[in-house]
């Protein structure tokens, strides 16, 4: 409302302590060059950390075909899914329903991890114990090389507008996705 202050407006509450200290363990636990497999024989060579998410963390990665990288890079996004939490595996869900749809990026693959012991040993007892169940998602994704916020924030940076054209196609693209989360009565 307009006629409030500002000290009203609700703050983010604090994230569980879990959750800062899986992604701690996360970024402190990687190390380029460190594999991944899917479980059906499909391996992945992690390059670099490209960001946190609220339950997740992204990285860059390269598929290894034959015991080569392949030239291509994708996105891994792995995420932190508690048994508690059923919205963890629903972005699961979504994109295979959304599979082949145009203007939403393409889940490759996915599969399963467990959370390592080393993170369960250095949580309270309590954090540990909300773990318990805990599993490790992974979605394998292209990756996209900017976000739209790093996109915007450019033009910004450089005192300039969103050039017409674009900004006519990302909302032709964003429209495009809203529309097909609507065909299928997710949104």
């Amino acid at each position: 409302r307009r006629g409030k202050a500002m000290s009203s407006r609700k703050t983010r509450p604090e994230p569980p302590a879990y959750r800062k200290t899986w992604l701690e363990f996360e970024r402190g636990a990687f190390s380029a060059g460190q594999e991944v497999e899917d479980g059906c024989g499909v391996r992945y060579r992690f390059l670099r950390i490209v960001g946190p998410g609220s339950f997740s963390i992204v990285v860059e990665a390269r598929e290894i075909i034959d015991g080569n990288p392949s030239s291509e890079t994708v996105a891994i996004k792995k995420i932190l899914c508690l048994p508690k939490y059923r919205g963890n595996f629903r972005e699961i869900e979504l994109m295979e329903e959304l599979r082949g749809c145009p203007n939403v990026i393409q889940m490759r693959n996915s599969f399963a991890g467990e959370v390592p012991p080393a993170l369960k040993s250095i949580l309270s007892d309590q954090d540990a114990q909300t773990l318990s169940g805990a599993v490790t998602q992974h979605i394998v994704m292209p990756l996209v090389p900017t976000t739209l916020g790093d996109f915007i924030r450019h033009f910004r940076r450089a005192e300039q507008t969103v050039p017409l054209v674009l900004a006519k196609i990302i909302s032709f693209q964003i429209f495009g996705a809203l529309s097909q989360l609507h065909k299928r009565a997710i949104v």
